[in-house]
Formats: C-alpha cells, structure tokens, sequence
C-alpha cells in the first residue's frame, strides 16, 4: 500500500453505538449525556438489549357506565371491580357488569382482598365486604363499627386490615386497624386499635401498602404515606411506626404499587422506591424537570394513577401544554424500570390501573375523560388513532475538539422509520435523510445507509415513525408464539466519518 493510501485510509474511522437503554435524561446538558440517554423522546419503550422500540397503544375494550375512577383485581373471584360515580360494578371480561354497590356520594373508594372477601373502604359510607353468594355486609355499632372506619386507601397485612384517607378533621392521620382475621370488626373505641400519625403535620393520609422488605429484627411492614412524607408501621399489634423520608410520599391513594422487592410512589417531587426498610430513594432525578409547577397541574395531582406491566411500572400525571395549559385528568404516562433505572415518557394518560389475573402482560385501564376500559400497551394504535414515536440519541463528538465529514451512518432496527441527521445543536428537521426500510415483514432485523451527512463536530441522530400496526416477533423456537411488539425499533447506528 502507497503513503498516500496509507494517509487516505487513516483518516476514516467508525463512532459505533447500540446501546440506548439509558432512558430520557431532561437534567444535564447535551454534552453531559451517557452515551446511551436520550434527550428528547416520546412513547418508545426500550427492550432487554437497550433498543428503542415503539410503544403499544391503547385497545378498547368495552365502553361503561361513565367516565371510571377506580380498578381493582379481585384475585378470589377472578373478577374486575371499578368504580363509576358513586356505583360500584364488577365484571369478568368486560362483555357486561353487574352493580355491586351505590353509595351516598361519588367520593372515591378503595378495594381489597381479604379471606375470601371484597372490602370496600368509602369516605363517607365506611367499611363493607362483599361475596357473590353472600351479598353486601356492613355492621353498625356495638364492636363491628363498620360505619365509623372511613377512608379512601385500605391494605390487607399481618392478617388484618388497615384504612387511611378518613376525610374527617379528627381523623385524617388515623391509621384504622380490625380485628384479627375479621373484616367486619373495628373496635374504634379500644385506642389499640387506630394511631395518629402525627410526626411531621396534620396532613392526611394518601395511601397505604404493604413493604417489601423486612428490619434487621425480622419484620414485615406496612408503608404510611402523606403528600410530602412517609412511614413505616413496624408491629400490627401495637401500630409503633418509624419516620421513612419527610419529603418521599404519595401524591394520592393509587400512587403506590410494588414491585421486584420494592415499593415505589409518586409526588411533586418526583418519583420514589424503598424496600420498605430504607429510606426511600429519588429515582427520577434524570428527569427532574418535569417535576416543577410549569410543567405539571400539582392541584391535580392526586389523580396519578399506577401500574405494574410485566417488570415496569406506569404512572400517569396531568402534565401542562400548550393545547392544555390547565389539566384536570391524567394525560401523560412514565414508564420505569426499577431494576435497570431507566425512565421513558407517553402521551397518554389512565385514570386507574389494574394488572389482569395472574397474566403480568395483560394492564387494564380506565379512560381518564372517556366512559372507556382499554388493555394498555396491546395493539397499534390508541383506540384507532396512530401513535406517533420519536427518539433522538445523546449528541456525539466523534472527534474531540475537530470537525468531521460525516460520511454514512448505517443504522439498524427493524420496520420503517425516518431518520434525521442533526449537527452541532442545530436540532431544525427538514427533509427525512431517509427513510430505513429495515425488514419488509417488520420482524428481522436489518441495516440500512443514509449518506452524504454534512460536516461538524457534533452529531446526533433522530428517528421518528407514525403507524398504526404492530409487529408480531419471530416464534420462539421456531414453533412457540410471537410476541407483540411496537411497529418499529431503532437499535443503534455505526457513523463512518
């Protein structure tokens, strides 16, 4: 080979990246990115191997009574419970439902599960079980006082029940508890069985849900949470409790669930996990802008909403935009991952979750402005409209401190998508650079080139794709079943420069 060659073929070099499972990262600057964030995306969820992927949609599957404010899955009688104005139904597929109960007023109630039976808690009805073959039983006066417990979150641990969220003055801090193994006594007269939890303020009680973890003597526990605090019941039988986080809490009674080991929740400061031992963590400080009064509707708050879909969690917020500067419903979703940490956003919100039997991959939701039940993320669409999905990777200096001719990138992926060069933060899109037509039946994966990229020392790519199909995977094994995933995903790109 000639000197010339030799100088030539030394000048052409690879920025090679496929790794996006970073997430969405609103916090640092653009040159302070991990070289797997991104920050600007919108409903792409990221798969095992750090891709990002279209999200599913939204698939109708009955229209109900009214727009709902409540789901709950009844694991004893494989039955949905959701709560519509001041009525109460149940329903196995959705196809009909059946009224279970018409309380007083439309306040929102909580469900559990407990020896068999449905316990309804209501702010102003109290306490009620339920059977298919018994019926509605409520127990006035004498040591049952179902009608004196009220609240709006109710949790089943240490073989009893426990309610918080009283609307009343006095009780507002009250952690109710019933007897052992009895849903339908609540002795409020013996002081043993409620405790005001009254060390920071006199604020409410939010939510209620059982730890994750256990103490270093062994025991179990029971998460308290407020608006802006968090606590730890550590015996059922005296109700002593221990201060978790004074800023960690729930923002409303549906803004908890648990799961791999820990119990996460939302407020206006973010999002939070604990095993339940330790002190909660902030796991949303790569997104933190989005926590700040401009950005979401803090007076409509304790709507948020979550849910568990396989191993993420969902939480639907009233975010502010221009088209809807004053939210009053859930209208925008994060999706997170507690074990890998990443954080995504969606622009659809859901008044209330329900993870559906024992099948993880099956999410219910209640439309947050529409009398509506979907099954999210199932499908192409959002109940018939297309989803439009964007992602644009961290901005790349494959050079430090030179400029670059850009000569190819070659990206990879599977479906259709069009893909857009941008250089040095000059983030206007024109014309598509091309549009990757990856893998016909939109299962492969493939490869395609964009060339001719202009020149900078910055770089970044960004894809974006509008569809209303979803893409069925390859077989496992040749002969099991495809799974459903988004129309398109972007694995990552080799820059030839």
């Amino acid at each position: 080979m000639s000197a010339a060659a030799s100088a030539a073929s030394a000048e052409h070099e690879f920025f090679v990246q496929e790794d996006l499972s970073g997430g969405w990262n609103n916090v640092d600057a653009p040159t302070q990115l991990a070289a797997n964030e991104s920050p600007d995306l919108i409903n792409k969820t990221l798969d095992e191997r750090g891709g990002a992927v279209d999200r599913l949609g939204l698939e109708s599957l009955a229209t109900i009574s009214g727009v709902g404010q409540h789901l709950f899955y009844w694991q004893t009688e494989t039955l949905l419970i959701y709560q519509v104005g001041d009525n109460v139904y149940k329903t196995t597929d959705w196809s009909s439902s059946t009224l279970i109960k018409s309380f007083t007023t439309s306040d929102a109630a909580d469900f559990a599960d407990f020896l068999g039976k449905l316990v309804i808690v209501h702010p102003v009805d109290g306490v009620w079980t339920y059977t298919t073959a018994g019926g509605l039983v409520h127990l006035a006066g004498g040591t049952n006082r179902m009608d004196q417990v009220k609240g709006n979150t109710v949790a089943a641990w240490q073989n009893a029940l426990f309610v918080g969220g009283d609307p009343r003055a006095d009780y507002r801090t009250y952690v109710w508890r019933s007897a052992v193994a009895d849903p339908h006594s609540w002795d409020t007269s013996a002081t043993g069985n409620w405790i005001a939890v009254r060390t920071k303020d006199d604020a409410p009680i939010t939510n209620l849900g059982v730890a994750e973890g256990q103490d270093v003597q062994g025991r179990p526990g029971l998460v308290v949470c407020k608006d802006e605090s968090s606590y730890r019941i550590n015996d059922p039988a005296t109700l002593d409790y221990t201060v978790l986080h004074q800023k960690a809490g729930a923002s409303g009674r549906m803004a908890m669930v648990n799961l791999h080991g820990y119990t996460c929740f939302l407020n206006k400061h973010g999002i939070w996990r604990t095993d339940g031992v330790n002190e909660p963590e902030l796991v949303s400080k790569k997104i933190q802008r989005l926590f700040r009064e401009e950005q979401i509707a803090f007076d409509q708050l304790a709507k948020c909403s979550a849910g568990v879909k396989d191993d993420r969690i969902v939480f639907s917020i009233p975010r502010k935009t221009d088209s809807t500067p004053s939210p009053t419903v859930n209208n925008f979703t994060i999706e997170y991952h507690p074990l890998d940490g990443w954080l995504v956003p969606h622009n659809f919100g859901i008044a209330a979750y329900a993870t559906f039997g024992a099948d993880s991959s099956k999410l219910h939701g209640l439309s947050p402005s529409a009398a509506k039940a979907y099954e999210v993320f199932s499908g192409g669409t959002d109940d018939g409209a297309a989803i439009a999905t964007r992602f644009q990777t961290k901005w790349y200096e494959p050079k430090p401190g030179q400029k670059c001719r850009f000569r190819r990138a070659r990206g990879r992926g599977r479906g259709s998508f069009d893909v857009y060069s941008l250089r040095d933060f000059n983030e206007t899109l024109g014309t598509a650079d091309a549009s990757l037509a990856l893998a016909v039946s939109g299962e492969a994966e493939g490869e395609s080139d964009v060339w001719s990229l202009g020149v900078g020392r910055f770089f970044a790519l960004e894809v974006r794709n509008s569809s209303s199909a979803a893409a069925t995977l390859p077989k496992l094994l040749g002969d099991g079943v495809g799974a459903e995933s988004g129309a398109s995903a972007f694995y990552g790109f080799v820059l030839d420069f």
